[in-house]
């Protein structure tokens, strides 16, 4: 049966929109060995002091050389107040374990005017490692290596992947290279937390058929109990700011629906092809983090905001549905059809894509009960991820699906008229200000003159969507070259906007900026150890600028005027992790405390600094107080 135009274009624009999203994901989940010949480039060496031939119980050492342009300077481990962190993800065999990482003290260097911390020159970095088998030549190890090279010319991003199969034994280089390490262990920083975890099974163990009964008895128990609190949370889901914009198309679904409620299971056939919408969602979600995390990398929950090329898209969506519901354009059917279900399959088509569009707009947020049972999903085999997600999705369906099945609810709603017109364009306003939002989000993933740029492309789109509404009916082929012709500036604008507007600057006062003058400092590990080695408690807040549910906290909590207080009058020392862009440290530290996603506040009392303390994802001022003793 031929589908709808409308259910054709929305369906185009979400498959399309996550295509794109994959695919840059994915070409920055396995990052290529690259050539690194550039004058004005540093370059990172993986060097062995020995021939590689360990016994059981020996320590190794690798070290990273960092050969530093003159001129230029990279960032230490954790960035400070200024820049960015020098990041190294190691992936270990079985029978290799961490022990330590050794930094050289960072120098104090000019740049820009301002004092900051960093490296210049050639710069070795010690990671140690234990040997719990005998090897016969060198492991088979990889480190991938992040860094950003700044000079006064600007920031510049670099990223490789480094290979023990390539480890370089240069005997030319070998008096240098040893006394750049001799530098870093007189007078380096040691950090014995594990940056890398090997992948290996544990020794078996004997046990009885009654232990084993309940092992399995407790571990089950605990995936149901995990799968519940993600039910519940996908019903909280539907009442996060994230999904706000798109309630309008469910209250217009629901406005229909009522006046098929006499046509016998059409309401229920409604809420079924919906609820379909939100499983085939949930489950393309889950099967990306699956297969990413098979691959070695780590995504988070609402991983797809953290790339430019996604926030514009969903710009440029909601923008079209709000043109749409103005009436500057129509494709036959309007698009406040979404979700509604007569007795032809067009319309389970847009049931399917309305489920889908509301996940797409409720995944940067996080409800409660849900960010636990995330965490728990992405530390356990595919299958329990599978099953979380799984209720997950059907909590998220429930109220519609319950209301929609509720013949009597749907008897008061009003009935179709006139006055849906005048309604359609005052819901049309959400979907604007949420444009208005994902714009700010996409100017502080880019730079200004990126969302100057995803501006002109919206109104390259609005031009589109008026010359179709006007002529591109009449079977005007001009009108139809004008279209094709507009979009395509459209699409290259935004793609050059993503790709070329980035300008990646130090963050100086960012966080400070945020909260209205409260001292808040840059979250790092070190940070976390330094305040905590001083007898002050932490509070650490991990959010980012596309989590609304994170802003509303911040805008509405942690910047009022009775905690601000509160922490000067303790002492607390207020760290910010800021997840907007990928950042595999946040990452990982998001998994230490159980969870995938933001927002995430973890508080540490000094006096008990063993057990950090979670507090809920929605907050109010006296959750804080009550937490915060």
């Amino acid at each position: 049966m031929k589908l709808n135009s409308l259910a054709r274009l929305v369906c185009l624009l979400i498959v399309a929109l996550l295509f794109w999203t994959i695919s840059l994901t994915s070409a920055q989940a396995w990052p290529k060995k690259f050539a690194q010949n550039s004058a004005n480039q540093t370059k990172v060496t993986l060097y062995c002091p020995s021939e590689g031939k360990f016994n059981k119980g020996e320590t190794f050492e690798l070290a990273l050389i960092f050969d530093i342009p003159e001129g230029s300077h990279i960032y230490g481990r954790s960035g400070g107040e200024d820049g960015l962190p020098t990041t190294v993800k190691w992936k270990l065999p079985a029978g290799i374990n961490f022990v330590e990482a050794i930094w050289p003290s960072p120098r104090q260097l000019k740049f820009l005017g301002e004092n900051i911390s960093g490296y210049e020159g050639q710069v070795a970095v010690i990671y140690r490692f234990l040997a719990s088998s005998s090897w016969s030549k060198i492991p088979p190890i990889s480190a991938e290596v992040s860094w950003l090279d700044c000079n006064e010319s600007g920031c510049h991003p670099g990223q490789i992947l480094l290979q023990t199969e390539s480890v370089q034994f240069i005997h030319s280089q070998f008096e240098l290279y040893n006394q750049l390490m001799q530098q870093t262990l007189s007078q380096g920083i040691k950090e014995t937390y594990a940056v890398a975890l090997p992948l290996h099974k544990t020794n078996s163990t004997n046990v009885n058929s009654r232990q084993l009964k309940t092992i399995l008895v407790g571990k089950w128990l605990k995936v149901i109990l995990y799968a519940a609190g993600a039910f519940l949370g996908g019903i909280i889901l539907n009442f996060m700011p994230c999904v706000f914009p798109v309630l309008s198309l469910k209250v217009f679904s629901l406005i229909e629906q009522a006046q098929g409620a006499k046509q016998g299971g059409q309401s229920f056939k409604a809420s079924a092809w919906f609820s379909l919408g939100i499983l085939l969602s949930f489950w393309t979600v889950a099967f990306v983090m699956i297969v990413f995390k098979a691959g070695g990398r780590e995504l988070g929950w609402g991983f797809q905001m953290q790339y430019p090329a996604f926030v514009a898209g969903l710009t440029l969506l909601f923008f079209l549905i709000a043109l749409n519901m103005w009436g500057v354009f129509e494709f036959g059917l309007s698009l406040t059809r979404l979700g509604s279900l007569e007795q032809n399959q067009p319309k389970a088509v847009s049931a399917i894509l309305s489920g889908i569009l509301t996940v797409v707009a409720a995944t940067p947020c996080t409800a409660p009960f849900m960010g636990s049972a995330l965490g728990f999903s992405f530390a356990e085999p595919f299958y329990i991820s599978l099953i979380i997600f799984t209720f997950l999705a059907l909590g998220m369906a429930l109220p519609y699906a319950a209301l929609a099945s509720w013949p009597s609810f749907l008897r008061y709603l009003p009935r179709p008229g006139y006055w849906m017109e005048t309604v359609k364009q005052f819901l049309a306003f959400p979907l604007a200000f949420a444009c208005v939002y994902f714009i700010w989000v996409f100017a502080k993933q880019t730079s200004l003159t990126g969302a100057i740029a995803l501006l002109v492309a919206l109104v390259l789109a609005s031009l589109a969507a008026w010359i179709y509404g006007r002529l591109a009916l009449k079977n005007s082929k001009i009108a139809w070259i004008l279209i094709c012709v507009i979009s395509a500036l459209c699409l290259v604008t935004i793609y050059w906007a993503c790709t070329n507007a980035t300008n990646i600057q130090p963050t100086k006062n960012l966080a400070t900026e945020a909260y209205n003058g409260q001292k808040v400092a840059i979250w790092s590990p070190q940070a976390v150890q330094k305040a905590l080695s001083q007898g002050r408690s932490v509070f650490i807040d991990f959010g980012a600028d596309w989590c609304l549910t994170c802003q509303v906290n911040e805008r509405t909590v942690l910047a009022s005027p009775e905690i601000k207080e509160l922490f000067r009058e303790r002492g607390i020392v207020f760290l910010k992790a800021d997840w907007t862009k990928r950042n595999e440290e946040i990452t990982e530290a998001l998994r230490t405390y159980g969870r995938s996603g933001v927002p995430l506040y973890v508080y540490y009392e000094a006096h008990n600094q063993s057990e950090p303390v979670i507090l809920p994802e929605i907050l109010t001022v006296n959750i804080v107080k009550s937490y915060v003793k």
